[in-house]
C-alpha cells in the first residue's frame, strides 16, 4: 500500500558501491541524483512533484561507467498543500557542446566525427544535474554539475548520419529547465578512398628501380582531401611529405634526396570526420652505385655505426681498383675480388657525420663514373644518460599505497626514462637475467616494459640503454619490486577498547604490519585504519545506532590482498540518557593547580552528579575501577584503587533498576604524577676547552651545563650550596643552563628538577669543573735529537733526515706545537718534567728552516711562541746496486738459485765508494761493510733462520746521508732435510693378490710410491742396496719401479735429498713378501653325506640341484670350484686346509666334473684338482637325519625332498632350522610352519609343498620355541 506525503520534494536514501552516482526515477522521468559517501551512503532529494501517485526507483552507476538494474519501485501519494509551492521551469542551459577528443578529423570544430560514443561537456547552474535528450529521446543519461558549473557525459552509440543533443537542467530547488538549443552532430565512419603509383624509370622483374635520388608518385582520392606520403623502414613510419588532391581527385608527389636501398611508401588519405585510408604499399630500389655501409652496428639499414674505422663495400668488375674519399681526402683503398665485391676498412673517422664516394679504375686503367654518396654517421660514445630507477607503474603497484613497488600481480609494467632518442632501446635485467623483450624509448626518453610472471618474493630490476649505433650504457640504479599473491589468514576477533555500550565503539588488534584493517557492521563499513610497524592497529567506529551489532574485520596486506573476515564481536548500544562528565575533587588535584588534573595522589576521589538513587560505573578507559550510588541530590564519588603513573581517560556509565547501561559520559583526563626526576648535568663540548671535551677542565667561565628532567620541570643548578641558574625543560624533558660566572678554580655542579604536580627530584651526581684561565710559559730549550743530528756531528743541528726529531721543555702536561714559520709539523704532549720530543709530520725540503713552539695547557690556554731554532736539511745519495748471492754461497742442484743450506752466506754488491752499506733481512741489519775505492762490497750475513728472506742493502754517505734500500734479493736459507714421516706405499696394480693392502705380491719389480718437497731426488733402498731413484714432481708426488727382486722378505725405505741439498734420514720401512710359487692342488674333493640322497649316501648321486662339495686344500688359499669351465662357487680354506662350498646356482639333472684351484694370498693359482663326477636326479630322495644324544640343529635345505628326523627332542633342546623363503613358501614367524604340520600315527609331519616334507619319528607335538627362521 502506498505511503503519503505532504511535500512536493521527497527525500530517499540507501546504500551502494562507495562513490557510485545515483539516479532516482519517478517512473521514466529522472528526478533527482546524487552521489554516495566513502561507506556506500547515498541521500536524494527528488525534484518538485505535482500531487498524485509517484513509482520511485533508482540505478547506481559506479566509477568505470557500469549501470545496475532499475531497483523496485517505491510508491507515494503525493498530496501537498494547495500553497506549496509548484514546479516551475526554469532557464535553459548553455548549448551542449562535443568534448574536443570526440570531435575527431581536420577540425576539433565542426562537430563532424567517426566517434560513435562520443563525449558531450556544457555549463550548468553548480549543484544541479543535468538530463541528457538525445534524439529527442530523454531519460537515459545524467549527470552532476560540479561546484564550477561544469559537466561531462557519454550517452548511448550513435549510428552514421546526424543527430540533435540537448540537455535539461534539474536545479537544487526542485525546478526543472526547458531544453538547450541543440547540437547538430553528424557521425561519419565511411573510410575515404586512396590509390598511389610510382613513375617508374626501369623495371626488372617483379622490381622497379631507379637511378636518381629521386621518385615521382601520382595517386586518387576525394577531391580536395589532405594526402600524407609516409616512408617505413627500420625506424617506423615517417612522414615525408603532404600534397592536396584537386577538384578531380588526382594528385602528384616527388620524393627527394633518396638514399641507396629499398624503399616502401604509402599513400594516407583523411576525410573531415577523421576516417584514414592507406593506399597499397609502393616499393622500389635506389641504385645510384654509391658504396654500401657493411658495418652497420646498432639498428640494422640505418647507416650508422659504432666502429670508428667501419668497412664499406660495393660490387664491381673484378680487378677493378677503388679510392674511397671524404671530400678530397683519401680515406681507404681496395680491389674488387674475384667474384666482384670490393672491402675497404676506412682510417680513422671521427664521431659525427661522413659523406664518402668511391672513384674508380678498371684493371686497364681506366676511369669509371664516380659512385653515389654514402651518407654514415659515427657514434662512438655510449649513451650519456643512465637510466632512471626503473619503477613499477602505479596501476600495477596494487594495496595500500600506489608507489611502495609492493604488489599482488605477477605480470606488471616498470618504467622509467633515459636518453631521449626513439632509436634507443632499453635492456631490462630481473635478478641479473637479462629479459627476451627489449623496450623501445620514446622522444623524451620515456621507455616502458612488460615483465611477464614473476614469482612471489623481492626482485631486483635493473636496465642498461642501447643507443642507435649500438653502443650500451651502464646499468642503472637498482629497483626492488616485491610480489605477493597470498592473501593474509582471516584475522583474530577484534578487541574491545572501550565500554561496552559506547555508540562509538573503539577496536584493537594485532595483524601484519602496514597492513589496512576494515571495520564492518554486518556488512556495512564503520572504520578502517593502518597496523603500525608492530602490527597494532586500533579503529573507532562511526556512530552505531542503539541495539545490537555484529562486528568482524578483514586485512588487506600492503600488496592489496584481502583476507576472509574474522569471527564476529557482538556489541550492544544502550539507548539510556549518558550522565555529566566526571571531575576529580580539588582536594585530590595536587601541585601548582587545583583544576588541571594533575595530581601526585595514585587514590583518587572522582566525583560527578547523576539521577539520584541511580548505580553509576566508573571506567579507566574500557577497565571499571568504582561504583557508586548517587545521593538524593544527585551527587556521587569514587575514590578509586592506585592508579598507575601516566594518563587515565575516566568516564561514567549509569544503571538504572533493570539493569540497562546508558552510554558513557564524556571522558575526564586525569594524569597521575607521583615523582621525578632529573639527569646529572653535563658540560656542553663548547664549555669544555683543552685537549678534552670530557675531563670538566675549561677556560670558559660560564660553562653550559644540560640534561634532562620531565617535560615542564624547572631544574635549578648549584654550585655547591649557591645557586647559579634555572631553566624549564622543553616538551621532549631537554634542559640547558648557562651559569653564572665561576671564579677560577675548582666547582661542584648539582641539579634540582621541580615538577608541575609539585614533585622535588633528589640531586643526582654532582659534576666536577675546574675554572683555569691563565696561559702558559713559551717552550725552551728547542733541539735537534742526538739521533736526528746524523751527520759527522751531533750537535751542528745538520742532518738529512727530512722529518727530524726536535725536543725542548715546556709547562708539563702541555700540548707543545712545532712551527717551521706558519706550518705545524706536529704536536706533544710535556711529560710531568715539562720535557717533549716532536718528530715532525711533513717533510722538510733541503736548506734552512726555521722552527719555533707554543705550549697549550690542559683548559686550552695558548703561550707565546718560543724564541726560533735554526735546522739545515741536506739529503742525497745512491741505494745500492747488483746484490747478489756469491757463486761459493750459493748451495745445492744450483749455484745460481739464490738457495743454499749456508746460514751465513756471503752478499755482494755496489755503492758509491767508501759509503757505509748495511744488509737488511726485511727490517733486521744482518750485516755491514764499507765500499772500496771502486764501489764493491761484500757481506757476512749474520746467522740466517730457515726460509725466505728479502735482503736489502742501503748506504750511508760521509755527510750522513742514507739511500733508499736497494732492489730485493731473495734468497732461501734451507738447513733442513725433509722428514720422510711414512714409509713408501705400495701400488695397489703391485700387491697382487686377494688383499692390496697387505703387502704380499707374486710381482718381481714392485712399483712405489709416495709425496715429498716439490723437485726432491727421491733414493728407493731394499736393505742398503739401492733399487731405484726419481725425481718429485710440481706437487711433490714420485713413483719408483724398483729392480727385480728375488722371493722372500724385503724392507723397502726411501731417502731423500732437497733442493738446497739435504739428505733426509731413511723413511719408515715397507714390508714386502714376494712370493710367485704356486700352491698346491686341492684334494679330497666329496659330496657330504647329508647332500647325498642316493641309496648308498656315498654314491656322489643327489636330489639336490645346489648341492655342497667340500674337500683339502692350502691353509687359508681362496678355492673356487668348477663345473667343467663354469664356475659354481668360492670359498675360504681354513687354518687346516678344510673347505666347502655350496654351488651358487642350481645344477642341470645328470652328470657333471667338478674340479677345484686354489689361490693362495699372494694371488698364485694351482692346477685344477683331480675331478669328482656328480650325478642330479630329483628321484633320489628320502634322506633320513639322526639326532644325538647333545641339542641338536636340523638345518633344512629347500631343495631336500622328503626328509626323515629320528631322535628328535625339543625337551633336549632340539631346533629345526628353515628359511623365511622355504622353496617359494613365505614363513614369516613360527606358527606359520606350526600350521602346515599334522600328526600321523606316531609322528609330526610337516608338509612344504612340492613333495619337500619333514617327518619327526616318534614325535606327537610340536612346539613354536623348537622352530627358528633364519
Amino acid at each position: 500500500m502506498p505511503s503519503t506525503s505532504t511535500q512536493n520534494r521527497l527525500t530517499f536514501t540507501g546504500q551502494s558501491e562507495p562513490n557510485a552516482w545515483i539516479t532516482l526515477y519517478d517512473g521514466d522521468d529522472m528526478v533527482g541524483m546524487a552521489i554516495t559517501d566513502a561507506n556506500g551512503n547515498w541521500r536524494v532529494t527528488s525534484d518538485k512533484l505535482a500531487n498524485g501517485l509517484h513509482a520511485f526507483s533508482v540505478t547506481a552507476t559506479d566509477v568505470a561507467g557500469n549501470v545496475s538494474d532499475r531497483s523496485p519501485s517505491t510508491y507515494v501519494n503525493v498530496a501537498a498543500p494547495a500553497d506549496t509551492p509548484p514546479k516551475t521551469q526554469t532557464k535553459a542551459p548553455a548549448e551542449v557542446q562535443l568534448d574536443f577528443e570526440s570531435d575527431s578529423g581536420a577540425s576539433s570544430t565542426d562537430h563532424i566525427t567517426n566517434v560513435t560514443l562520443p563525449v558531450y561537456v556544457g555549463k550548468a547552474k553548480p549543484g544541479s544535474f543535468v538530463e541528457l535528450v538525445i534524439d529527442g529521446v530523454k531519460g537515459k543519461f545524467a549527470v552532476p554539475v560540479d561546484a564550477n558549473g561544469n559537466w561531462q557525459a557519454s550517452g548511448e552509440t550513435l549510428t552514421d548520419g546526424v543527430h540533435t543533443i540537448s540537455v535539461i537542467e534539474h536545479d537544487s530547488n526542485g525546478d526543472t529547465s526547458t531544453p538547450s538549443s541543440p547540437l547538430q552532430l553528424t557521425i561519419d565512419t565511411t573510410a575515404p578512398i586512396s590509390t598511389m603509383a610510382l613513375v617508374p624509370e626501369e623495371i626488372n622483374g617483379d622490381q622497379t628501380t631507379i637511378h636518381t635520388t629521386t621518385a615521382n608518385f601520382t595517386g586518387t582520392a576525394e577531391a580536395g582531401t589532405r594526402v600524407d606520403i609516409y616512408e617505413s623502414d627500420y625506424f617506423g613510419v615517417t612522414k615525408i611529405g603532404s600534397v592536396v588532391a584537386g577538384q578531380d581527385g588526382t594528385w602528384s608527389f616527388t620524393a627527394a634526396a633518396l638514399v641507396d636501398g629499398w624503399h616502401t611508401m604509402l599513400a594516407q588519405v583523411q576525410d573531415l570526420a577523421g576516417n584514414i585510408t592507406d593506399s597499397d604499399v609502393v616499393g622500389f630500389f635506389v641504385d645510384t652505385n654509391a658504396p654500401l655501409l657493411q658495418s652497420d652496428t646498432g639498428i640494422s639499414g640505418d647507416r650508422m655505426t659504432n666502429l670508428s674505422t667501419p668497412i664499406i663495400a660495393n660490387f664491381a668488375d673484378p680487378g677493378t681498383r677503388v679510392v674511397l674519399y671524404e671530400g678530397n681526402k683519401i680515406i681507404g683503398t681496395g680491389v674488387a675480388d674475384t667474384q666482384g665485391i670490393w672491402r675497404i676498412t676506412t682510417t680513422p673517422l671521427a664521431d659525427g657525420k661522413h659523406s664518402l664516394v668511391a672513384h674508380s679504375t678498371d684493371k686497364d686503367g681506366n676511369a669509371l663514373p664516380v659512385s653515389g654518396t654514402l651518407v654514415l654517421t659515427v657514434d662512438t660514445q655510449g649513451p650519456q644518460t643512465i637510466s632512471t630507477r626503473p619503477l613499477l607503474d602505479s596501476r600495477d603497484d596494487h594495496g595500500s599505497s600506489s608507489s611502495d613497488q609492493i604488489t599482488n600481480v605477477s605480470t606488471l609494467v616498470v618504467y622509467g626514462t633515459t636518453e631521449a632518442d626513439n632509436h634507443a632501446s632499453v635492456r631490462v635485467y630481473v635478478d641479473g637475467v637479462e629479459q627476451y623483450l627489449k623496450a623501445g624509448v620514446s622522444d623524451t626518453g620515456a621507455w616502458y616494459s612488460v615483465l611477464y610472471g614473476l614469482s612471489d618474493g623481492a626482485h631486483r630490476i635493473r636496465v642498461t640503454t642501447t643507443d642507435q649505433a649500438g653502443n650500451v650504457g651502464a646499468l642503472s640504479t637498482e629497483s626492488v619490486i616485491i610480489v605477493d599473491t597470498k592473501a593474509p589468514d582471516a584475522p583474530d576477533v577484534p578487541v574491545l577498547a572501550s565500554l561496552p555500550t559506547s555508540a562509538t565503539p573503539r577496536l584493537t588488534g594485532v595483524t601484519e604490519a602496514g597492513a589496512t584493517v576494515t571495520l564492518y557492521d554486518g556488512a556495512k563499513r564503520i572504520g578502517s585504519a593502518v597496523a603500525d610497524d608492530q602490527g597494532a592497529w586500533n579503529i573507532t567506529a562511526s556512530t552505531l545506532a542503539d541495539g545490537a551489532h555484529s562486528l568482524t574485520i578483514t586485512v588487506t596486506d600492503v600488496a592489496g590482498n584481502t583476507s576472509a573476515a574474522s569471527a564476529a564481536l557482538s556489541v550492544t548500544v544502550a539507548a539510556a540518557t549518558a550522565p555529566t562528565a566526571p571531575d576529580l575533587l580539588a582536594a585530590s588535584d595536587k601541585g601548582a593547580s587545583s583544576s588541571d588534573n594533575l595530581t601526585s595522589l595514585a587514590t583518587p576521589t572522582i566525583t560527578g552528579k547523576a539521577a539520584a538513587g541511580t548505580t553509576v560505573l566508573l571506567f579507566d578507559g574500557a577497565t571499571q575501577i568504582g561504583t557508586a550510588v548517587a545521593s538524593a541530590n544527585g551527587v556521587w564519588s569514587v575514590t578509586t584503587g592506585k592508579l598507575a603513573e601516566g594518563k587515565h581517560y575516566l568516564s561514567a556509565v549509569t544503571q538504572d533498576s533493570g539493569g540497562l547501561l546508558s552510554a558513557p559520559s564524556s571522558q575526564l583526563l586525569v594524569t597521575i604524577d607521583t615523582g621525578t626526576s632529573v639527569s646529572a648535568p653535563v658540560l656542553a663540548a663548547l664549555s669544555d676547552t683543552g685537549r678534552s671535551q670530557s675531563d670538566g677542565i675549561t677556560n670558559v667561565t660560564t660553562p653550559k651545563v644540560s640534561g634532562t628532567a620531565e617535560a615542564g620541570a624547572t631544574v635549578t643548578l648549584y654550585d655547591g650550596s649557591t645557586v647559579v641558574g634555572t631553566a624549564v625543560a622543553d616538551d621532549k624533558g631537554a634542559w640547558s643552563i648557562t651559569s653564572k660566572a665561576l671564579a677560577a678554580g675548582a666547582h661542584s655542579l648539582t641539579a634540582k628538577a621541580t615538577d608541575t604536580a609539585g614533585n622535588v627530584s633528589t640531586a643526582p651526581a654532582a659534576l666536577a669543573v675546574t675554572i683555569d684561565v691563565k696561559a702558559p710559559s713559551a717552550p725552551t730549550a728547542l733541539d735537534l735529537a742526538v739521533s736526528a743530528d746524523n751527520g759527522a756531528s751531533n750537535s751542528d743541528n745538520l742532518t738529512s733526515i727530512t722529518a727530524p726529531v726536535v725536543s725542548g721543555k715546556a709547562e708539563a702536561n702541555a700540548i707543545v706545537a712545532l712551527y717551521d714559520g706558519d706550518t705545524l709539523l706536529g704536536t706533544a704532549l710535556a711529560d710531568k718534567n715539562g720535557a717533549w720530543s716532536i718528530t715532525s709530520s711533513v717533510t722538510l725540503a733541503d736548506g734552512v728552516h726555521s722552527l719555533t713552539a707554543k705550549a697549550t695547557d690542559v683548559a686550552g690556554n695558548v703561550s707565546l711562541a718560543s724564541p726560533a731554532f735554526k735546522l739545515t736539511v741536506d739529503t742525497a745519495t745512491a741505494a745500492p746496486t747488483l746484490l747478489d748471492l756469491a757463486t761459493a754461497s750459493d748451495k745445492g742442484a744450483s749455484t745460481s738459485d739464490n738457495i743454499t743450506n749456508l746460514t751465513t752466506p756471503v752478499i755482494t754488491g755496489k755503492a758509491e765508494a767508501g759509503a757505509t752499506v748495511v744488509l737488511f733481512d726485511g727490517a733486521k741489519q744482518v750485516g755491514k761493510a764499507t765500499a772500496d775505492n771502486k764501489g764493491v762490497w761484500s757481506i757476512t750475513s749474520t746467522k740466517l733462520a730457515d726460509g725466505e728472506h728479502h735482503l736489502t742493502a742501503a748506504a750511508t754517505d760521509a755527510a750522513g746521508n742514507v739511500s733508499l734500500a736497494s732492489a730485493e734479493l731473495v734468497l732461501t736459507v734451507d738447513t733442513r732435510a725433509v722428514l720422510v714421516a711414512s714409509a713408501p706405499l705400495l701400488d695397489t696394480l703391485s700387491d697382487s693378490g686377494r688383499s692390496q693392502s697387505d703387502g704380499i705380491t707374486n710381482v718381481t719389480t714392485p712399483k712405489v710410491s709416495g709425496v715429498t718437497e716439490a723437485g726432491a731426488s727421491v733414493a728407493l733402498y731394499d736393505g742398503n742396496t739401492l733399487v731405484g731413484t726419481a725425481l718429485a714432481g710440481d706437487d711433490g708426488n714420485w713413483s719408483i719401479t724398483s729392480k727385480a727382486l728375488p722371493g722372500g722378505a724385503h724392507k723397502l725405505t726411501i731417502k731423500v735429498t732437497d733442493i738446497a741439498g739435504n739428505v733426509s734420514s731413511a723413511s719408515p720401512v715397507l714390508a714386502l713378501t714376494l712370493d710367485n710359487k704356486a700352491p698346491a692342488v686341492p684334494t679330497a674333493l666329496d659330496l657330504p653325506a647329508i647332500y647325498d640322497s642316493g641309496a648308498a649316501g656315498s654314491d656322489n648321486k643327489t636330489a639336490i640341484s645346489t648341492p655342497v662339495i667340500s674337500g683339502k686344500a692350502e691353509a687359508d688359499a681362496i678355492v673356487t670350484l668348477y663345473d667343467g669351465d663354469t664356475l659354481l662357487g668360492s670359498a675360504l680354506a681354513d687354518h687346516k686346509g678344510a673347505w666347502s662350498i655350496a654351488t651358487t646356482a642350481p645344477l642341470a639333472t645328470g652328470a657333471h666334473s667338478l674340479t677345484a684351484k686354489a689361490t693362495d694370498i699372494a694371488g698364485n693359482v694351482s692346477a685344477a684338482s683331480a675331478k669328482l663326477n656328480l650325478i642330479i636326479d630329483p628321484g633320489a630322495t628320502g634322506l633320513t637325519l639322526a639326532g644325538t644324544s647333545a641339542a641338536d640343529s636340523f638345518v633344512l635345505n629347500s631343495e631336500a625332498g622328503a626328509i626323515k628326523v629320528s631322535g628328535f627332542s625339543a625337551a633336549g633342546g632340539d631346533h629345526l632350522l628353515l628359511g623365511h623363503d622355504y622353496n617359494g613358501l613365505p614363513l614369516n614367524s613360527a606358527a606359520d610352519v606350526l600350521a602346515l604340520g599334522h600328526v600321523d600315527g606316531k609322528n609330526f609331519v610337516i608338509n612344504l609343498g612340492a613333495g619337500h616334507e619333514v617327518t619327526l619319528v616318534g614325535v606327537a607335538s610340536l612346539a613354536e620355541s623348537a622352530i627358528l627362521l633364519t
